[in-house]
């Protein structure tokens, strides 16, 4: 016997899943009328269905559960991403007076990036978030199943084994616990130490990658352009909190409007940090 809280979201995911199925009608009816999006969809929907057309590369079930997965995983990921950035932006002054002096350079008069070839030229923020994410990934693991009989590092994995795999230790295996962004902008390559797999990896990454990075570099250079970051020493400890996602739980930043006028000056290429993160 099923719990009322059960359901209830039972008949929340129905809704959802009935209200997917219109947009996916509403798509089809546009692109019927359009038949030139077939060729150069809009959006990631026409996208799958253009692709649905014309060699069954996705089922109607799998087009809503992608759907599914952006609407309900596509936002409070990067919104919690975001949060563990700015976590460790302040904690580190000289990452954030490089942050700072870069969002200045790039965006010149405007507030805020204006197009995405601005957004591409943010490469330190871009280091940035991609060494949160090595650290904190908001995603910390997925659910798998062996389609056939594998063998990973050595292990074997009979076909129709469930796997719990845990996606913050690949990063750490060779990177360390330090938070050094300027790894990701180093010719000189280490193995494994600028990996990451908060967004999945082959064929079946996440969707959202690109989007993800777009609105988070846009967010961190906006921030650190216009104020200063200071973690609140009055907080108390940041500690992880999982909830399908890892959020930061007592994690307070005090926010300083930077003076008019005022442009940081870029640390140098080299600088490094020396805090280790501490795990919960």
């Amino acid at each position: 016997m099923s719990l009322p809280a059960d359901r209830r979201l039972e008949r929340s995911v129905e809704y959802l899943r009935s209200a997917v199925l219109g947009f996916i009608g509403e798509a089809r009816e546009r692109m019927a009328r359009r038949p030139e999006l077939f060729e150069e969809p809009e959006n990631f929907l026409e996208a799958m269905l253009a692709a649905q057309r014309e060699d069954g590369t996705y089922s109607d079930g799998e087009i809503v559960g992608n759907v599914f997965g952006l609407m309900l995983a596509g936002e409070d990921t990067t919104a919690q991403t975001l949060a563990w950035t700015s976590w460790f932006v302040a904690g580190h002054p000289e990452v954030q007076r490089r942050l700072a002096a870069e969002a200045h350079e790039v965006l010149g008069e405007e507030p805020v990036p204006v197009d995405p070839e601005t957004v591409a030229r943010l490469t330190y923020s871009e280091a940035v978030l991609r060494e949160a994410l090595r650290l904190k990934s908001v995603v910390n693991g997925m659910t798998l199943q062996a389609l056939t009989d594998t063998t990973v590092c050595g292990t074997a994995i009979p076909a129709g084994t469930r796997l719990l795999t845990a996606f913050r230790s690949v990063g750490r295996a060779a990177g360390g616990p330090e938070f050094r962004p300027e790894r990701w902008l180093e010719e000189a390559e280490v193995p494994g130490q600028k990996s990451f797999l908060a967004f999945g990896a082959g064929p079946r990454f996440c969707p959202g990658r690109n989007l993800a990075f777009l609105e988070a570099k846009s967010a961190m250079a906006t921030i650190a352009r216009g104020f200063e970051l200071e973690l609140d020493p009055a907080a108390g400890e940041v500690r992880e909190r999982l909830a399908f996602m890892v959020i930061p739980e007592g994690l307070r930043i005090r926010v300083r409007e930077r003076a008019s006028g005022s442009r940081p000056q870029p640390v140098s290429n080299t600088a490094t940090t020396e805090e280790e993160v501490r795990d919960d």
